[in-house]
């Protein structure tokens, strides 16, 4: 299925038409709240979660490709 190109729509051109590039340092943070140190606890947690099947399947699959 071919993917539908939104650059040339009214829609598409609203999304990205003026978006422009800019550096990370300019960009504004302040109205966002710092997180709470249980809020990064409980983000590391889910992390490990994520993080640990997939370095399992990447070791196995590496162990039986040098085998």
């Amino acid at each position: 299925m071919k993917k539908k190109n939104l650059g040339s729509s009214v829609r598409g051109q609203q999304a990205g038409g003026s978006a422009k590039l800019m550096p990370d340092s300019q960009i504004d943070f302040s109205d966002i709240p710092e997180s709470t140190e249980e809020e990064l606890r409980r983000a590391l947690r889910e992390q490990r979660k994520l993080l640990t099947p997939l370095r399992l399947s990447f070791e196995d699959r590496a162990l039986r490709e040098h085998r």
